[in-house]
């Protein structure tokens, strides 16, 4: 049974600044992976995945655009998207699932090992795509926006007991 992930508590507080953080986030769960847990509804390879893909899709596309009158009313929210994130608990469609979406289970390794290529691909390049939510992002925009995104994913991922 699927968790209501707007409603999940003891998720961790997360903080990045840089990709460079959430992958040493990442690299510290991947290496103790078996201290870890999850408490929403993707494994923690899954949560690795989904950031990889939308990193990679940063540079070479997303393959899929929102409704435009979503994105009317995101970009009058970019600057608290930037600074705050997204939302735990929304729901992709289908079309964005099968681009972003994570590859369903998924190990730990090579779902930080997706991320990790995703990572150093978007630091090798100045090419950058269109989000489908909020349009052209200046290279500090994608970090914020990125490091906000692996904020959330990386929240439900917590240590065993905690």
């Amino acid at each position: 049974m699927a968790v209501n992930t707007k409603k999940v508590l003891g998720r961790r507080e997360l903080h990045f600044n840089c990709e460079n953080c959430l992958l040493n986030d990442a690299r510290e769960i991947a290496k103790n992976a078996d201290g870890y847990e999850t408490v929403g509804n993707w494994s923690i390879g899954e949560q690795f995945s989904h950031v990889a893909k939308t990193i990679d899709a940063s540079v070479n596309g997303f393959g899929f655009k929102l409704p435009l009158h979503i994105r009317l009313i995101a970009k009058l929210m970019k600057g608290y998207f930037l600074k705050k994130g997204f939302g735990a608990g929304i729901k992709y469609s289908t079309d964005a699932a099968k681009h972003i979406g994570p590859d369903e289970g998924i190990s730990v390794a090579e779902g930080f090992g997706q991320l990790e290529v995703a990572v150093k691909q978007f630091q090798g390049t100045d090419k950058r795509a269109k989000s489908p939510v909020l349009g052209e992002l200046s290279l500090s925009e994608w970090v914020n926006m990125h490091a906000r995104h692996a904020e959330l994913h990386f929240s439900f991922i917590k240590p065993k007991g905690a």
